[in-house]
């Protein structure tokens, strides 16, 4: 499972190994943290101690982020009772709940191949009507020529 514009922060670093915090370019933090919630899954963007700050976090700009990457961050933390298999679906719900975060951004850029399912079905829809209302109107179309 890929996500495309996406890191760990501090990769190079020696790290505490229960905890990672990661950056998804395009995404506000806050903004996965609720959606990942919504679906079981607790993460959060910075510090217990920086809790409802606006600015992001000074621990991740003391590290060199830019201020949008550090607001585009989350951090996962594991306990010894978590399993591979809640590690891989929490990977699974992650990668899903940016590729939907990034589908609806109007900032987004998209690639041709980026396009969505549901956006082809809706201009194949479009084109199907548009269509439709082409065949009911040349019957009349024709009886009018028929008669010139």
């Amino acid at each position: 499972m890929r996500i495309d514009s996406a890191g760990v922060n501090g990769a190079g670093a020696p790290r505490v190994p229960q905890t990672s915090s990661i950056y998804l370019d395009g995404i506000e933090g806050e903004a996965l943290v609720i959606a990942l919630d919504l679906k079981g899954l607790a993460v959060s963007t910075g510090a217990a101690c920086s809790s409802g700050a606006i600015e992001p976090s000074h621990v991740l700009s003391a590290m060199g982020l830019t201020p949008n990457r550090a607001r585009s961050s989350i951090r996962l933390s594991l306990g010894e009772q978590n399993t591979m298999e809640e590690v891989e679906v929490a990977i699974a719900l992650v990668a899903e709940t940016v590729s939907r975060l990034r589908e609806l951004s109007p900032v987004w850029p998209r690639r041709e191949s980026e396009i969505s399912i549901s956006t082809w079905q809706l201009a194949l829809a479009s084109s199907c009507q548009y269509l439709e209302s082409k065949k009911a109107f040349l019957p009349g179309l024709q009886r009018l020529s028929a008669k010139s």
